[in-house]
């Protein structure tokens, strides 16, 4: 096996907390942006917000400016020689040239790892997702004059697969035959609008088979094209390619190569809803009624300490599985790797509304609790109100924040010094 040497900026003695302190006490856009000049990595979205009206982005971090070693592809795609200084890092992009707005003249600002500029100069990286997400809150956004704090709590839990409105009405098309085994599942996506929702529900059952066919839809048509040992993971990038592929029927990428026919479209989305059809019988029961998609793409919330642990002293540190809605390319992000099922495997850690008119009015929820203790009742005393799309007042002037106190925490120097 060849060596490989890895680098990363984050490695390399940097001031990041530096520039997060300065942060803190940042008072106009410009004490924000000179605050960020010292955040090296990890790269971030920072936006900015403040009480008279104004709004900011900035790009901060290290990024190293790389010649590619392969033609054709982006610098650092792939590995490089080395032993060949000519690969080395050449320093790092100029601060003053990384991406940034103030005040843009739409009036908002939409940051969800989409790209952040269309200049190819100077090249920051390729690695972004393909959109689905910012476009659709930017769409949410526009569709109203002004946006309040409630409806940015609504905005924050949208459940809308945005390749359903295209994918959904091919599926009710196909012709099954006499398969009234899959038909069954078919009919439940007349009047699906593509909600991944969750529940017990005909939408959460449409759900969960529409979620599913597309997971059986990309292992068709793509895993017969990868590499060896390299198969479809899902999430926004897949649905991309799906999105394109789904426009011509006869490319290629449908065929299964396989099998000695020549599949076409139609060929792969029949037996993808049949493959769909089989797979949640096998986990989730023979009546498409008691399928949910929530609970087939349950969150697990797992403590680092507990792997280690034997299986009753887990059980003390983990929560879960809790039903969830959403999937890898809706606004309330709930990705999954379907290579390993359709249980999620990131989702949103904390969501935060403020309003910087009243900041008293803010709302905040974290994923498990404030305490990091599993005897503490603060351990898990969100998880419910975040997995149901409830969220908690989050005060912030002095009187209300002692008006809503429970429980303080002191911490106390011993006195020994050390």
């Amino acid at each position: 096996m060849p060596e490989v040497s890895l680098a990363w900026t984050a490695l390399r003695p940097m001031r990041t907390a530096d520039g997060l302190f300065a942060l803190n006490t940042a008072g106009s856009f410009a004490d924000f942006r000179a605050a960020l000049k010292n955040f090296s990595a990890p790269s971030q979205n920072v936006l900015y917000a403040d009480v008279d009206g104004h709004i900011g982005y900035q790009a901060p971090g290290d990024v190293p400016i790389r010649a590619s070693a392969t033609p054709g592809t982006p610098p650092g795609w792939l590995p490089a020689p080395g032993w060949d200084s000519a690969y080395d890092w050449q320093g790092y992009v100029p601060y003053e040239q990384l991406p940034w707005t103030y005040d843009p003249p739409e009036g908002l600002i939409v940051t969800a790892n989409q790209q952040v500029t269309a200049s190819s100069t100077p090249f920051l990286t390729t690695d972004w997702t393909p959109g689905w997400r910012s476009s659709r809150i930017r769409s949410l956004l526009l569709a109203q004059d002004k946006v309040s704090p409630d409806r940015m709590r609504e905005i924050q839990l949208d459940d809308l697969d945005p390749l359903a409105s295209t994918l959904v009405p091919m599926l009710r098309r196909i012709d099954l035959g006499n398969d009234d085994f899959t038909r069954e599942g078919q009919a439940l996506l007349e009047g699906y609008d593509g909600q991944a929702t969750e529940g017990r529900s005909k939408a959460a059952s449409a759900a969960a088979f529409y979620n599913v066919v597309v997971a059986h839809i990309l292992r068709l048509a793509l895993d017969d094209s990868l590499p060896d040992g390299a198969k479809v993971t899902g999430g926004g990038r897949y649905a991309s390619i799906l999105a394109g592929i789904l426009q011509h029927p006869d490319s290629p990428w449908w065929d299964d190569r396989t099998t000695p026919s020549v599949e076409r479209r139609d060929d792969i989305l029949a037996r993808a809803m049949v493959a769909a059809r089989l797979d949640l019988t096998a986990s989730a029961g023979k009546a498409v009624t008691r399928w949910d998609w929530g609970t087939l793409h349950a969150a697990s919330l797992q403590h680092p300490l507990s792997a280690g642990l034997p299986g009753l002293v887990r059980d003390l540190f983990d929560r879960g599985p809790v039903p969830v809605p959403g999937n890898g390319v809706t606004v309330n992000a709930m990705g999954f790797d379907q290579t390993q099922g359709y249980a999620t495997t990131h989702v949103p850690s904390m969501r935060m509304v403020v309003d910087l008119g009243a900041l008293d009015s803010s709302t905040w929820v974290n994923l498990t609790g404030v305490s990091g203790h599993p005897l503490s009742r603060h351990y898990d005393d969100q998880t419910d109100a975040w997995a149901t799309g409830r969220s908690f007042a989050w005060p912030s002037t002095p009187n209300a924040v002692q008006a809503a106190t429970v429980d303080t925490l002191v911490l106390q120097p011993d006195g020994s010094g050390d």
